[in-house]
């Protein structure tokens, strides 16, 4: 629903004004207390048994929600919107978080910050009066002794931080909490070592932010995490034209005697999507910061936040929602509007909503709990980006917020379904869309008009009628050439995004090869195991490539859109520009060969070429793998390479001397990188 939403991604990044949002601390259930639970979801944890950790879905009436969505929005991410939010919990970290504020507490003394006797101190005095300004709103804080009385902690400092990850993380960081990894090695290092995300440039420790855009668009898998981190005054860490912070601390532990590295940064470019962020150099601003930590104990996970990607980041047309599941992300988008926020009573009554649907099964229709009426209303509520009053009193007047049902929306015109060839959809009410999204939902909708079949064939106009004259199949005298059902070619290539060109022939004998037993998967053949695509060198008459393929995938004339969820700066400056000098196809395995999952890569294309069975199957190429990958979603939906298990392809090209990788295709996107995982296998014609 496109209008429940408004996108925070802009040309230019901006600044926020301060670390933290104002007050933020007010918002907790106990801010003496910071990272204590509140009662609701206390009790619900308690009634949790047998499980590695506790973890309870907020809801709109916790005092944490609030907390969070003001932390979220303080600096929102341009692509993703908050989805859901569950309440972490395990007693052994809580324990180890707690005990670890003494020895902090008792070490201030004994070390204390000589900073100011570094170079470039004037630098970091302006550093450490930022983490100032963030962290007095916590401080002192308490802890709940094991006989009822409350500590003061006064010299250790706790901060609230986000820490972006994908599902997988998230789980082990729940049960074991967070870990980080050296980056040194003795010798060449191996697959089996585990993978550290980065090279550590301020440190070799675990890496948070206060700013969720920066977790969730550069470091996250569709999810983050946030956290509390204790430290004593910490290192501040700053920069200048040669980096010579940078260069003292990647890769290795803490600094001196400090148990924290707090950095400021600043972007290499101002556009959203850039991922490289240094050290403020004097007289730069600071856009977000980072901080260091190297002890897990003084970190305590308590929050995991399921993104999902912004509405408006991504133009779909929906159909209705019938049932519970689908309705609940409607409602968690328009309690995340400005607009509705700010309204008091509208936000009371989509709490309620809210609240009502967390308990009832997703599968459950919404008409037999008479909640199919607020799907209209949500659509009403906002009109140019502002509340609607006359909707917002029918929802906060009514003795409940997700029964009444007015005479308004009774005579309330329903929206047309437009059928298409792969689903329904309903027709978005102009009248409360934005208006700088009005030509795009045009275009869409214009677009799944334009791929009804035509009601009456059209008369082929003579004997000599050009190729581009159609007609039906039974009228021909001359068929031209079949695809097989699995290819996606040129007329595929046109339906979702523009003229390939000359379309380039298939072996003669590819029937036969799809038909013909998988040397893979020998109780399968070809065609089920396997995805036959057009690569082309063109669309539309631009060079074809992982960029522009980011482009297109964003906004497809019809079908289902995505985005890249992760696209590494380097993969990205080595290959985002390579083109191919010609259309070919390739046919590539559904799934990573068995075996494979992580294995050495030279290993893995052993095993390939053991199973390939005298075909000329190699590893995929980048291009390759991404494109066959995003067109079969684009037609069907499906996510190929994706999160259960979380499964990567490896592919022939190379990036820093490792090589690159495509997959975790889930709801935020598709990843492409450096990653160890599998290998499929591909086969160009």
């Amino acid at each position: 629903m496109t209008t429940l939403t408004s996108s925070s991604s802009s040309s230019s990044l901006q600044p926020p004004k301060t670390p933290l949002p104002a007050n933020l601390h007010q918002e907790l259930p106990d801010p003496k207390i910071p990272w204590k639970i509140s009662d609701r979801i206390m009790e619900e944890i308690k009634g949790q048994k047998g499980v590695s950790f506790k973890k309870v879905e907020v809801r709109p009436t916790d005092p944490e929600w609030r907390f969070i969505w003001k932390y979220f929005h303080h600096d929102k991410p341009s692509g993703y919107d908050i989805g859901r939010i569950y309440c972490l919990h395990e007693r052994h970290q809580v324990q180890a978080f707690e005990l670890n504020l003494s020895s902090q507490e008792r070490e201030a003394d004994k070390f204390a910050p000589t900073w100011k006797k570094e170079p470039r101190a004037k630098q970091r005095a302006k550093a450490i009066s930022r983490w100032h300004t963030a962290t007095d709103p916590f401080s002192p804080f308490q802890t709940m002794e094991s006989d009822g009385r409350r500590r003061t902690w006064k010299k250790t400092k706790v901060l609230p931080l986000w820490h972006g990850s994908s599902k997988e993380v998230c789980e082990s960081v729940g049960e074991s909490g967070f870990m980080f990894f050296g980056k040194q090695s003795l010798g060449t290092k191996k697959s089996s070592d585990p993978k550290s995300t980065d090279d550590g440039f301020f440190g070799s420790g675990i890496y948070f932010t206060n700013s969720a855009r920066y977790a969730a668009d550069i470091y996250s898998q569709g999810h983050i995490l946030l956290g509390w981190i204790s430290m004593r005054e910490p290192f501040p860490v700053v920069g200048d034209a040669k980096q010579q912070d940078m260069q003292t601390l990647r890769g290795r532990g803490a600094y001196k005697h400090y148990n924290a590295h707090y950095v400021p940064v600043h972007p290499e470019d101002k556009t959203p999507s850039c991922a490289m962020y240094y050290p403020c150099k004097s007289k730069e601003s600071a856009y977000c910061d980072e901080v260091v930590v190297f002890q897990k104990a003084q970190t305590l996970p308590r929050f995991w936040v399921e993104l999902q990607p912004s509405i408006l980041h991504l133009i779909q047309i929906e159909e209705e929602p019938q049932c519970v599941s689908e309705l609940l992300p409607h409602v968690h988008v328009m309690l995340q509007h400005p607009a509705v926020d700010r309204d008091q009573k509208s936000r009371k009554a989509l709490n309620a909503a809210l609240e009502k649907l967390m308990q009832l099964p997703g599968d459950d229709y919404l008409d037999d709990h008479n909640l199919d009426t607020l799907y209209p209303k949500l659509q009403q509520l906002l009109v140019a980006g502002k509340v609607n009053r006359s909707i917002a009193k029918e929802l906060s007047s009514s003795s409940s917020a997700t029964t009444a049902v007015t005479s308004q929306q009774a005579t309330m015109p329903q929206a047309k379904p437009i059928t298409t060839s792969s689903h329904t959809v309903k027709e978005p009410k102009q009248a409360f869309i934005k208006e700088s999204f009005k030509a795009d939902l045009a275009k869409a909708l214009e677009a799944s008009k334009a791929s009804l079949p035509s009601p009456v064939p059209p008369k082929p106009q003579s004997s000599s009628s050009t190729l581009t004259q159609v007609a039906p199949v039974q009228q021909m005298k001359v068929e031209a050439p079949k695809l097989p059902a699995i290819a996606f070619g040129k007329e595929k290539w046109a339906r979702y995004f523009g003229d390939v060109g000359v379309e380039p022939p298939l072996p003669a004998d590819i029937d036969k090869i799809l038909k013909s037993k998988c040397p893979f998967w020998p109780s399968k053949r070809v065609e089920e195991t396997h995805m036959l695509t057009l690569i082309p060198a063109t669309i539309d008459g631009k060079p074809f490539c992982l960029d522009l393929l980011e482009e297109l995938i964003q906004k497809p004339k019809t079908g289902c859109a995505t985005r890249y969820a992760r696209y590494w700066v380097q993969v990205k400056a080595e290959h985002g520009q390579k083109a191919p000098a010609q259309s070919y196809w390739a046919l590539m395995t559904r799934d990573i060969l068995e075996g494979t999952r992580y294995k050495d890569y030279k290993d893995q294309c052993v095993i390939l070429n053991k199973q390939r069975k005298e075909k000329p199957y190699e590893a995929p190429r980048l291009l390759d793998a991404a494109t066959a990958i995003l067109m079969e979603h684009v037609g069907t939906g499906q996510r190929l390479f994706n999160r259960e298990p979380v499964t990567y392809t490896r592919c022939q090209e190379q990036t820093e001397g490792c090589q690159t990788a495509v997959g975790d295709f889930g709801a935020p996107g598709l990843s492409i990188g450096n990653y160890i995982n599998g290998l499929a296998a591909s086969w160009k014609f």
